[in-house]
C-alpha cells in the first residue's frame, strides 16, 4: 500500500475523501464519523474525526484517531453479510454504519436543546447559553462533515461506475 495513505490515515486534520493510487491498486477512503467530547458539569459536544479505509488487493485497513466502538460490531460479526474478503462492499458497509451513527447523535442533541430551552424559558443562565451554543457547534461539525461523507460516496459512484 502506498505510504501516503498510511500518513493521510493518521492525519487527524484530514479531510474526507476518495483517493485511488493505480501503481498499487489501492484506494483511500477517507469518511468523517461522529464522536462525543466531554466536558466538565456532564456537558457534551459533539466532533468528526475522520476514519480511513485503506482498500488493497489483499486486505482493507483502517486508521482512526480514537477507539472506535462501531467498528467492533464488524469484528464481533453483528453486521449482517459482513464479509473483509469483498473489501469494497465491506467499505460501503462501514461507511453506511457510521452514517446511521449521526442519527443516534442528532437524537441525543436535540433532546439537549430541549432540555436547555426549557431551563432557558424559566431563568436565564450562562451555563445553558454555553450549552445551546456546545449544540449549533456541532451541528456545524456534523452538516460540513455530512455534505463531504456525500461527496465521498459520489466520487466512489462514478469512479466504480
Amino acid at each position: 500500500m502506498p505510504e501516503d495513505f498510511l500518513l493521510y490515515g493518521l492525519d487527524p486534520d484530514e479531510g474526507a475523501r476518495f483517493e485511488f493510487d493505480e501503481d498499487n491498486h489501492s484506494g483511500l477512503i477517507i469518511y468523517d464519523m461522529p464522536t462525543v467530547v466531554a466536558h466538565e458539569h456532564q456537558r457534551y459536544s459533539y466532533k468528526t474525526i475522520p476514519l480511513a479505509m485503506i482498500i488493497t488487493p489483499d486486505c482493507i485497513v483502517t486508521l482512526h484517531e480514537e477507539p472506535v466502538p462501531l467498528l467492533g460490531m464488524f469484528v464481533e460479526g453483528k453486521v449482517a453479510g459482513f464479509d473483509p474478503e469483498r473489501r469494497m462492499l465491506a467499505a460501503l458497509q462501514m461507511m453506511y454504519q457510521v452514517s446511521v451513527s449521526y442519527l443516534a447523535y442528532l437524537r441525543d442533541m436535540n433532546k439537549e436543546r430541549e432540555r436547555t430551552e426549557a431551563k432557558l424559558q424559566k431563568s436565564l443562565r450562562n451555563d445553558d447559553l454555553y450549552g445551546l451554543m456546545s449544540i449549533q457547534r456541532s451541528l456545524v461539525y456534523f452538516m460540513m462533515s455530512l455534505r463531504t461523507d456525500r461527496n465521498v460516496l459520489d466520487n466512489l459512484r462514478r469512479s466504480t461506475s
